[in-house]
């Protein structure tokens, strides 16, 4: 007669799962794996971290200094109040262009992977009130800017 292996020798036949495992401990372990491995992926809240090119630098383990995107934006008629995708990046205004009918910005920061979530502010100081022109963001180059909605109102 054989006696069957103590719990913590694992499975008792092939293909079982190891012993005091149960159906819903293993999903939940999977579920919390999934979680875990898809927060890691991202930063910021959700932004997927950029990835080094022409037109990044990377300056250390994890971080890369380069354009970032316009999260959202705000003005008091000649002021931008800009909100980009970065923590503590130190970001900048890498390229200001203003036009009658457009603003066209690029801001340049440090993202660092993985990193905080938050938002950086940049205030953009423009040479005649931003009225109805339209703002476009110019992190992916000049052939593929994104036009960014711009609220009226008092700067945060």
């Amino acid at each position: 007669m054989s006696t069957p292996p103590p719990a913590d020798q694992g499975p008792t036949r092939p293909g079982a799962p190891p012993r005091g495992l149960t159906p819903f401990v293993v999903v939940i372990g999977i579920a919390v794996l999934v979680v875990t491995v898809t927060m890691l992926a991202r930063r910021d809240g959700g932004t997927p971290a950029p990835e080094p090119s022409a037109t990044t630098t990377s300056i250390g383990p994890g971080q890369v200094r380069g354009p970032v995107a316009i999260d959202s934006a705000v003005t008091d008629g000649t002021t931008l109040w800009l909100q980009v995708a970065s923590c503590h990046g130190d970001p900048g205004v890498s390229v200001l262009e203003e036009t009658g009918s457009q603003v066209r910005v690029q801001v340049t920061s440090t993202v660092t992977d993985p990193g905080d979530a938050c938002l950086d502010d940049v205030t953009v100081d423009l040479s005649a009130p931003f009225g109805d022109r339209r703002l476009f963001d110019l992190r992916d180059g000049a052939d593929r800017a994104r036009e960014v909605p711009v609220t009226t109102g008092p700067i945060p």
